[in-house]
C-alpha cells in the first residue's frame, strides 16, 4: 500500500497521531494505520488522545479497531470528514 492523502502509515504511536488525525477529520477524512506490537495499549492510548486532547470533540468521527494482517499487528484509525 502507497500513502496517500487519505491513508498514513506509523511505525509508532507518538504525538504526531494527534495531529494526523485532526488534519483527517478537517478534509476528506481518511485512515490511519499503526504497526505495532503491542496493540491493545495502543489502540487505548490513540482513543485517549482522540477523547481528552482533541478539542472540539471528534469521538463520533472515528472508529479504532485492531487488525491482523500479514502476521502483524496493526491498529487501524478510520476518521470521518468532520463538520463545518
Amino acid at each position: 500500500m502507497i500513502e496517500t492523502s487519505r491513508l498514513e502509515f506509523k511505525r509508532t504511536c507518538s504525538d504526531e497521531i494527534k495531529k494526523e488525525i485532526v488534519a483527517f477529520a478537517n478534509s476528506d477524512g481518511g485512515d490511519l494505520i499503526i504497526d505495532v506490537g503491542k496493540p491493545d495499549g495502543v489502540s487505548g492510548r490513540v482513543m485517549n488522545v482522540i477523547r481528552d486532547a482533541i478539542s472540539p470533540d471528534i469521538t463520533l468521527l472515528t472508529y479504532v479497531k485492531i487488525t491482523n494482517q500479514l502476521n502483524k499487528s496493526l491498529v487501524h484509525v478510520n476518521v470521518s470528514k468532520g463538520g463545518k
